[in-house]
């Protein structure tokens, strides 16, 4: 099996979106990249990262809409 460093496996660099994006549109490009996570991002300081579980669980179970609730929250 060849060695391949993260670049071969991931070509396209890291998935982000902005701390004062919306949880809808951070879902949106979830959904459009097809990943699961997402960094999020304050210019080009990683503040921490954005997951389907923590959407399901911190917004939706939670009450919340998501295109009101920031990122950052």
């Amino acid at each position: 099996m060849k060695k391949q460093n993260v670049g071969e496996l991931n070509p396209v660099g890291p998935c982000t979106v902005g701390v004062n994006d919306t949880v809808f549109e951070a879902v949106r490009r979830m959904v459009d990249l097809g990943v699961c996570m997402v960094a999020a991002v304050d210019g080009a300081k990683l503040r921490g990262t954005l997951t389907t579980r923590a959407v399901l669980s911190k917004v939706l179970l939670e009450g919340k809409d998501p295109a009101t609730v920031k990122v950052r929250e």
